[in-house]
C-alpha cells in the first residue's frame, strides 16, 4: 500500500477487548507527529503499547477519559493502543 501524503488524518479507533492491543490504523499516512486523545466518555484508561513486546504500556497510568499525548512519528499505522475496558476509544490526529 502506497503511503497517504495528506495535510491531517483524523479518526477514532475502539479496542474491542481490553488487554489485546490494537493497531490506531492500517492506513499508511505521511505525517510528523499524531495526537493521540482518549474519548472522554471512556470508563478506564488507555495505554500506548509497544509492538515489539505487546506487553510495555505507556503511560503507567494510563490516559483518562479527555487526556490526550502527542507522539513525533512518521506513520500512525505503527502505534498501537490498549484499554483497560472493552469498547474504550480514542480520536487521532495525523500532522
Amino acid at each position: 500500500m502506497a503511503k497517504e501524503g495528506i495535510s491531517v488524518a483524523v479518526d477514532v479507533k475502539a479496542v474491542a477487548t481490553a488487554g489485546t492491543p490494537v493497531f490506531l490504523t492500517t492506513r499508511e499516512i505521511e505525517c510528523s507527529a499524531v495526537v493521540v486523545a482518549a474519548d472522554g466518555d471512556n470508563t478506564g484508561v488507555i495505554y500506548l503499547v509497544d509492538e515489539t513486546t505487546n506487553t510495555k504500556k505507556f503511560p503507567s497510568g494510563g490516559l483518562g477519559a479527555g487526556d490526550t499525548i502527542t507522539i513525533p512519528c512518521t506513520d500512525p499505522s505503527k502505534i498501537q493502543i490498549d484499554a483497560s475496558v472493552s469498547a474504550d476509544s480514542v480520536t487521532w490526529l495525523a500532522v
